[in-house]
């Protein structure tokens, strides 16, 4: 309080009497003798100033007192609901107009439980003239969730995609998916398809009693038909979810494709080609000792275009055809696992050792009916419409993916999916990471999907603890130009955590 000078100390208080008058914010009734039977906690709470901008306050649910506890210790933070950040700005950048927008004030927008409110009180001054006394303190606690409490981003995300996923639209349930905590991350394919994502945007947030502005475009006759005051002002760069162009970083950088036959990096995943590509480990591509202007014209990416993630239906099935009954494509792959070189995915030195589909096809319809009934029978579930899945002509579940578009095999683009707890997906990534060469989870994971897609795959990797497996590690010596293996009890490069 002694740090604030008489402008900002005024502003402080008119912010406070703006959120009693619309509700955020509540007085906190006189106590009683009575002992409270819930939790009470007084949150610390400064404010923030920017050059030219409004002031705000903000809460700390971290703060702690010596020996206690902070709010946000006490809480449990929610499941975490959010796409992945790779995900979401790969899947922006496939459409040729991109578009952003944030909710204003969006976790003010959300109620909070009358019975947890006493968790989020705070103390202010009932006269900002007056001193700093016992009788000039009024508590005041929170209506709504506050920004900075460990389980407000959850809350937040739940109640945009409850609210959402009721309607009938498929593309309002789309666009639920497309949402970063208060931020709108989307793109679209026209000028028309962009303005249908505008106007149910708009009407659905408007239904959930929320605002959502400062919409950017890089299509400037969308941008013509947004009410100014809904635009974001107009700057030369626009940051997306707080990320820039890398390349702006770097000017100067360029990337270039290599074919996996000279990348040095495949060396280190296959220990078998150690003998025959020792030099290329050591020294690199031979090309680069020339001048650049003698460098295979394949290097440039636009000769790769056909290895770009596209969405697409099955080109195999007929024109209209949608054995689900699903349209919407909503692919929750984490990219920086599925997107590999394809000739590297065609390789058949690196299959995995385990036996054929066609052997074990009864087995997996078998697991297939015990843990996806519904998905079996048709109906539509969170499974069908995240991983697009359909019914090959065997009767086997299958995703279709973002792959759908590729050169690859069919297996490879619709993989067959498994459950995530099954003895069956069990042994399948065991069998995996042993028979190539005992590759971290992430390698055992994109090998897998060559063949099988399992739900939250990477989870399914065991933690490793308490359990003993003994690997085989091969590691290069660069003294001898080989590779020496040794014994390694309870394996961690299989393990997804400590």
């Amino acid at each position: 309080m002694r740090r604030l000078d008489k402008e900002s100390l005024n502003e402080y208080n008119e912010i406070l009497k703006e959120q009693l008058k619309l509700g955020i914010i509540e007085v906190v009734e006189s106590q009683t003798d009575t002992e409270p039977d819930h939790p009470i906690h007084y949150l610390p709470h400064h404010m923030v100033k920017q050059v030219g901008k409004k002031g705000r306050i903000v809460y700390d649910a971290s703060a702690k007192t010596s020996g206690n506890r902070s709010l946000n210790e006490c809480l449990y933070s929610g499941p975490y609901m959010l796409e992945s950040l790779t995900s979401l700005l790969i899947k922006f950048r496939t459409k040729s107009i991109a578009m952003t927008a944030d909710v204003e004030k969006a976790f003010l927008q959300v109620g909070l439980q009358e019975e947890d409110r006493d968790v989020t009180r705070f103390l202010w001054l009932k006269d900002i003239n007056q001193e700093l006394r016992d009788d000039n303190l009024i508590c005041l606690r929170f209506c709504r969730v506050p920004f900075g409490v460990i389980a407000s981003p959850f809350l937040l995300t739940a109640t945009i995609k409850h609210h959402m996923n009721q309607s009938k639209d498929e593309q309002i349930k789309s666009i639920a998916e497309k949402c970063y905590v208060d931020n709108l991350v989307i793109g679209a394919d026209s000028i028309q398809e962009a303005q249908d994502i505008y106007n149910k945007t708009r009407m659905a947030f408007q239904q959930m009693s929320m605002n959502i502005r400062d919409w950017v475009s890089n299509n400037q006759e969308l941008m013509d038909s947004i009410p100014k005051q809904l635009q974001a002002n107009q700057t030369n760069e626009v940051k997306v979810l707080g990320v820039k162009e890398i390349k702006g970083n770097v000017p100067e950088a360029k990337m270039y494709y290599i074919h996996t036959k000279v990348n040095p990096a495949d060396v280190a995943t296959r220990p078998e080609t150690w003998q025959e590509k020792r030099e290329l480990w050591f020294n690199g591509p031979e090309f680069l000792q020339y001048d650049e202007t003698k460098w295979p014209e394949s290097r440039y990416y636009e000769n790769h275009h056909n290895t770009v993630l596209s969405v697409g239906e099955d080109p195999d099935q007929n024109p209209g055809e949608d054995p689900l009954g699903m349209k919407e494509i909503s692919d929750t792959a984490q990219f920086s696992d599925q997107i590999m070189e394809l000739d590297e995915l065609e390789s058949t030195s690196q299959d995995m050792d385990m036996a054929s589909i066609d052997e074990t096809m009864d087995e997996i319809k078998r697991i297939q009916r015990e843990h996806f009934p519904e998905e079996l029978s048709g109906k539509k579930t969170h499974l069908t419409r995240n991983l697009d899945l359909f019914m090959d002509e065997n009767g086997l579940l299958r995703s279709r993916g973002r792959m759908a578009n590729t050169s690859w095999s069919y297996e490879m683009k619709y993989p067959i999916l498994l459950p995530k707890e099954s003895e069956f997906t069990n042994n399948v990534i065991k069998e995996t990471h042993e028979s190539n060469y005992h590759v971290g989870a992430p390698h055992t994971l994109s090998i897998i999907r060559k063949k099988y897609w399992i739900p939250q795959g990477k989870a399914q990797f065991p933690k490793r603890k308490g359990q003993k497996v003994d690997c085989v590690i091969h590691m290069p010596d660069s003294k001898s130009n080989s590779f020496r293996s040794r014994q390694r009890p309870n394996c961690r490069r299989m393990s997804s955590g400590n």
